[in-house]
């Protein structure tokens, strides 16, 4: 018989032209999306200055408060670091902002930066005052922002890590050996720990792989001070 018999096709349809658009079945209104884009607009714009202005102020306070500890005037490190806390932070600036809005403006407006700025001073602080390098642990962030201060975190402690070298070297010149080798063992100790994490191509980790050099700066200054207690016949007293 015939093997097409039992095939059944739907006839072909004839292609009709596309129908216009109904602009009735529009449920927005354009001149109210517009005033609702200008809103947004002034918003960032406002959120965005804010931002510069703190991050301007903490840039300033950060770097007051470095240079009285490295020159050991801890009560008035002590009164710029508190000025430091009482600014307020990223999520806090970005508080009337929607997650996309947070999300583009924290990158847009260098609010990152100002995490490390917070972090390198308490940081550096800490260490001057307790011999620590630590940082208390960071307020929960929103989710839009969470990893991002996260990178931030470690940034601000790399950077304290380096502010450790002026220091180490007002130590150095006073033959301080106990501080220079506590820089050291510090200094160690945070290369150690970055070395768990698998970072990614990135600033992290090029700040990261910087850490060698503060590392070696503190193995030359242990060195020559070590050098020059032995020639004045000191060691043996100050390694007691």
């Amino acid at each position: 018989g015939n093997p097409f018999q039992a095939i059944t096709a739907p006839l072909a349809l004839v292609l009709q032209p596309p129908a216009a658009p109904a602009r009735s079945g529009l449920t927005c209104d354009p001149a109210a999306l517009i005033a609702q884009c200008e809103e947004e607009l002034a918003l960032e714009e406002k959120l965005f200055t804010h931002a510069r202005e703190v991050i301007k102020q903490a840039q300033t306070l950060r770097s007051r408060a470095v240079s009285r500890m490295h020159r050991g005037d801890l009560p008035g490190a002590a009164e710029l670091v508190q000025k430091l806390r009482e600014l307020p932070g990223p999520e806090q600036i970005l508080a009337e902002a929607t997650p996309d809005q947070r999300l583009r403006l924290y990158g847009v407006s260098g609010l990152g930066s100002l995490t490390e700025q917070r972090v390198s001073v308490e940081g550096l602080y800490s260490f001057v005052t307790t011999g620590k390098l630590t940082v208390a642990e960071a307020k929960p962030m929103v989710p839009e922002l969470q990893c991002a201060e996260d990178e931030r975190w470690l940034l601000g402690l790399l950077m304290a890590a380096d502010d450790l070298r002026p220091y180490a070297v007002n130590r150095a010149q006073v033959l301080d050996l106990h501080s220079l080798q506590h820089c050291l063992k510090v200094a160690q100790c945070l290369e150690e720990a970055l070395l768990q994490f698998d970072l990614r191509n990135s600033d992290l980790r090029r700040r990261s792989d910087g850490l060698k050099y503060v590392v070696k700066k503190f193995e030359e200054l242990v060195y020559e001070v070590t050098m020059g207690l032995q020639r004045d016949g000191k060691f043996d007293e100050v390694a007691a």
